[in-house]
């Protein structure tokens, strides 16, 4: 009986495959799974399988150099507060009654609602609405909501943070742990106030608060063009030499 079951999923699976494939795609597929000695569905789950653990590993990893991991351990050491932005926005958080403070919440389906936010930006607006709950389901990073205090289901804005390890491109050093803000977004009927720097600030503190009990060197961010990076900047974050695409803000004194 057990036999015969597995024996339907895989004509299940194997029939669900070549109703998404074009003709091309499948006999592309079963080429590339002969010389395998396998079967196409066999095939294709070993290469999903495979992409996804590459992908979780670039995910949870940033290689930098010696000369910018050696940046990062002295500036680590430093406080970040070298930014009158990041400044303000920390001294305008602090500052927030217990009321306003509990607008920044941790995402909970049941109480915050997703469809109508609205960024201005269709991929920051799609992970809130389509992935941001599976990736607190599987621990791939912590989403937090800034909500409405008239409407307290309503995001109005929102930021995730995800552990990193970073190492040596040589492979020679151990890995530093640090936090990642991959993702911060406020929704367009609220931009323009210093909101957005409101959320980093908030981001900022938690991470500060992780830092302070246990190891992490610094705060990454992944800015996604020119405006996003230069705001970065003038909050504080610094460039690395040879690793364009991350900045880092050192989380020292910050707690």
């Amino acid at each position: 009986m057990q036999r015969e079951r597995k024996s339907n999923v895989r004509v299940l699976a194997e029939a669900r495959m070549e109703m998404r494939l074009s003709p091309q795609d499948k006999a592309l597929i079963n080429q590339a799974a002969s010389l395998r000695g396998s079967n196409a569905t066999a095939f294709v789950l070993a290469s999903a399988l495979s992409e996804a653990r590459r992908l979780l590993g670039e995910n949870a990893e940033l290689r930098l150099s010696a000369a910018d991991l050696a940046r990062l351990r002295t500036d680590a050491g430093n406080p970040a507060l070298s930014s009158a932005a990041l400044q303000e926005a920390l001294h305008r958080h602090r500052g927030l009654d217990s009321a306003l403070a509990s607008l920044f919440q941790r995402l909970d389906p049941a109480r915050h609602e997703l469809t109508g936010f609205d960024c201005g930006d269709e991929r920051q607006n799609e992970f809130l609405q389509r992935q941001a709950l599976t990736q607190e389901r599987f621990d791939l990073a912590r989403v937090y909501v800034l909500t409405d205090a008239l409407v307290p289901s309503r995001v109005l804005g929102y930021y995730t943070l995800s552990a990193i390890s970073i190492t040596a491109a040589s492979g020679t050093a151990p890995p530093l742990p640090a936090l990642r803000l991959s993702r911060l977004a406020l929704d367009r009927s609220l931009q323009g106030r210093s909101l957005g720097a409101l959320l980093l600030a908030d981001a900022v503190l938690r991470s500060a608060e992780a830092a302070d009990i246990m190891p992490v060197y610094a705060l990454l961010a992944a800015p996604r063009d020119e405006q996003e990076e230069a705001w970065f900047e003038g909050h504080g974050f610094r460039r690395f030499e040879d690793q364009p695409a991350a900045l880092f803000l050192p989380l020292a004194s910050l707690a």
